[in-house]
């Protein structure tokens, strides 16, 4: 729930309660007021008849249209008003009327008293509908203070959030803006909090950048000889065991230069430049796919390429290498006797495999990380990298089942350059 709508639930509570309070004492008091009138003019009429029954003149009891009196041994008391014993009553109905009635002993018989309060019912009536008028105009007046008010207290918090939304990689600090003083203590935490998150990633990028900038040559230089070994040295000075020994130097060391290099298309953390000419996707990738070879030594692993509509692309081939090199890399080495295919289908890229697949954590995060939390468990460097040049490229990634087992990955280039 929103601020302003607890704002308005809370005011629109409070008025609703004192509309309750305000019509229960009104209708309280008017009953209260009602018994006062009707038991001050019975006592005035007893009085009346007590004082003729004092004197030696024959007592007139009252028959007007608001007070009449009956002795119940004449004969003739109401039908309606026989089955009452002592006491008093209200709301008796008589001749389309409606009466409180008294029953008394009096003078040694009984002595039916009725008072006419068709009048003050009507009273009692228009003062009910008068209070509920008042209460529905309180509670629809509420409603639209609130809104407004809550709209007033609100803006400058809105005015914040707005500011926190469109903060962008990199600022420091929120935009100058006169903030409510209330919210200037929010402000200064989250610039705080801020410079140290900019702080902290740019110590983290510095980093990753001189360790990776800094891997290149000595990487490359044992790649360059170790090929220059297996090339040169004549086949009876190296025997199998030790030639193995050295492929596995090789891949090893391969895999940590293209891992750096990865590393160091994350650092650089800008859009990616396009080629003033543009080529074929398969040519880098037919290489590429030629190069994984060697994932599939010693596994029952299959790795195939299927070129069904070729496209053109002016992005730069070593992020399209990076991009599809780590989604083949993750299935060749996290699966035994399976078929991994890389499809070219434009506008898409479709690598499959027909592994264990991903969990559904895992899966939201690659389509949506921006509303999926990252999963606590490691997913590997290598589906971070793919998931952050696509979006830098403006591609759109989607992960679904393999046909029942297994992975698939599109990833439409349409957007892009």
């Amino acid at each position: 729930m929103s601020v302003r709508q607890r704002i308005l639930l809370t005011l629109l509570t409070f008025s609703t309660a004192s509309v309750l309070v305000f019509a229960s004492a009104v209708l309280l008091s008017t009953d209260h007021l009602e018994y006062r009138v009707i038991e001050a003019t019975y006592k005035n009429e007893m009085r009346h008849i007590q004082q003729q029954l004092a004197g030696d003149d024959p007592v007139s009891l009252p028959q007007s249209t608001q007070i009449k009196a009956f002795w119940g041994m004449s004969g003739h008391v109401p039908a309606d008003f026989i089955p009452f014993g002592l006491g008093s009553y209200h709301d008796i109905p008589h001749q389309g009327h409606y009466y409180h009635l008294y029953v008394e002993p009096l003078n040694g018989d009984l002595l039916y008293t009725a008072i006419n309060i068709d009048r003050i019912e009507v009273f009692e009536e228009t003062l009910a509908a008068i209070v509920l008028m008042i209460g529905v105009a309180m509670l629809i007046s509420t409603i639209w203070i609130s809104w407004v008010l809550t709209r007033y207290v609100i803006r400058p918090v809105s005015a914040l959030a707005s500011d926190i939304e469109t903060l962008k990689p990199g600022a420091r600090s929120l935009p100058e803006r006169q903030y409510d003083p209330d919210l200037s203590v929010i402000e200064g935490a989250i610039n705080e909090y801020v410079s140290r998150i900019d702080d902290y990633l740019t110590r983290e990028k510095q980093f990753s950048g001189m360790a990776s900038h800094e891997l290149r040559t000595p990487v490359a230089t044992i790649v360059s000889t170790i090929e220059t070994l297996l090339q040169q040295m004549p086949t009876d000075q190296l025997d199998d065991a030790n030639r193995e020994r050295l492929k596995r130097l090789e891949r090893a060391s391969r895999d940590i230069n293209y891992i750096s290099e990865s590393l160091l298309s994350l650092v650089k953390n800008q859009k990616p430049h396009s080629g003033e000419m543009a080529y074929r996707m398969s040519d880098p990738l037919s290489e590429l796919v030629e190069d994984y070879r060697h994932f599939l030594l010693g596994s029952n692993n299959q790795l195939e390429m299927l070129i069904e509509r070729d496209m053109h692309t002016r992005v730069d081939p070593e992020l399209l290498r990076i991009i599809v090199g780590n989604l083949l890399r993750n299935s060749l080495q996290h699966g035994q006797s399976i078929v991994v295919r890389l499809v070219i289908d434009a506008p898409n890229l479709i690598i499959s495999d027909t592994g264990e697949g991903l969990s559904t954590d895992i899966q939201a995060w690659l389509e949506d990380p921006d509303h999926n939390q990252l999963p606590d468990r490691d997913i590997g460097l290598g589906l971070y990298i793919v998931r952050t040049l696509v979006d830098r490229l403006g591609w759109t990634l989607s992960v679904e089942p393999n046909r029942g087992e297994g992975a698939q990955f599109t990833i439409n280039t349409q957007h892009s350059t």
